[in-house]
């Protein structure tokens, strides 16, 4: 079932509700790719694994951190590990009259200086796009440096700092205390394209084809709320049928009314 025929089954579930609104194809298209994003996305679980070999921390030395206002100054690279900073004015090592911030990668100082130089330790980071363009969710990592399958590795998403490991903030993965060389394969759920007829789009959803009618029933819930009950009795059964095929991968689907 691709998007010509969606739109169709829209069309024709419209006729069959007094007062429906007057809607066009890109009126369907937008309510399409909503129900996608909000709905069976969630659900998908279309498995994807992307490897990484790390390239380890990296110790600078001697570098003039950029400033605006000779107040705060911001390295090159971060976050700095911990303990690892040392400070220098005038080529002379500073021990106060400054505070320094390891995740934000600055040096602040409380007065105007100049002449600042610092060496230090940074965390690998690398951006997640990088690793994969179709990352949705990444579900867990494991290193595969000595074969499969690889042990876990400790991984959160969240702004907290992890002392070993990796952490997902901001789109970008930050490596915490990890050897060069290490062979990380990362596990994830893949992003569903965005479906529609202009360049990089699908005409066909990319999920089995038995659950197409997902499209058409969430997007006349879009314009009939009252159909709105009757989509989500066959996303939760969507839901369950791909638990059961990704077995213990699978997360529950998160249900929005």
């Amino acid at each position: 079932m691709d998007l010509t025929f969606i739109r169709d089954r829209v069309y024709r579930q419209l006729l069959r509700f007094p007062n429906s609104p007057k809607v066009d194809a890109f009126d369907i298209d937008d309510a399409v790719n909503y129900v996608q994003d909000t709905y069976i996305q969630l659900a998908a679980l279309k498995e994807g694994f992307a490897d990484y070999i790390t390239t380890g921390e990296q110790t600078i030395t001697g570098e003039k951190p950029k400033t605006t206002d000779n107040t705060t100054y911001t390295a090159a690279y971060k976050p700095f590990k911990y303990g690892t900073v040392t400070v220098y004015v005038d080529e002379e090592k500073k021990e106060d009259g400054f505070t320094i911030n390891c995740e934000d990668g600055t040096v602040v100082f409380g007065a105007a200086t100049t002449d600042v130089t610092i060496d230090y330790t940074a965390h690998e980071v690398i951006d997640k796009a990088d690793l994969a363009s179709d990352i949705y969710k990444i579900e867990f990592i494991r290193d595969i440096t000595n074969g499969l399958p690889g042990t876990d590795v400790a991984f959160v998403s969240s702004d907290d700092t992890l002392f070993k490991g990796v952490q997902e903030t901001d789109g970008k993965l930050y490596f915490r205390e990890i050897k060069a060389g290490s062979v990380y394969r990362f596990y994830y759920w893949k992003k569903l394209p965005r479906i529609g007829t202009a360049a990089g789009e699908v005409l066909t959803p990319e999920i089995p084809e038995q659950w197409h009618d997902l499209y058409w029933m969430g997007a006349v819930a879009q314009f009939i709320p009252d159909y709105l009950a009757v989509f989500m009795g066959r996303l939760g059964d969507f839901a369950s049928d791909r638990r059961d095929k990704t077995g213990q991968r699978a997360y529950r689907v998160k249900m929005i009314w």
